[in-house]
């Protein structure tokens, strides 16, 4: 896995995070979030915008973008992890 996809893909579940706390969401919160500049952010959201996973202006997910969220943190929950053992 390229280091640009695993960027764009903690920002996807950092994203998706947020919205299951209800929380709002935007650049500044992203970045403390993730330990990046507010750039570094900008830059990747950028691409999944283009991509069609996020709305930028907003700062949220697209129905794309949540889809394959909850698939990557349900692949990644150590609860179905053990399940699968």
């Amino acid at each position: 896995m390229t280091h640009a996809t695993e960027e764009r893909l903690a920002l996807l579940l950092a994203m998706y995070h947020q919205a299951r706390l209800d929380g709002p969401t935007d650049l500044g919160m992203l970045a403390g979030r993730l330990g990046w500049g507010v750039g570094r952010v900008v830059r990747v959201l950028a691409v999944l915008d283009d991509k069609g996973l996020v709305e930028r202006p907003r700062c949220r997910l697209t129905m794309a973008g949540l889809a394959l969220a909850t698939a990557l943190a349900a692949a990644s929950s150590p609860v179905r992890a053990a399940r699968a053992a």
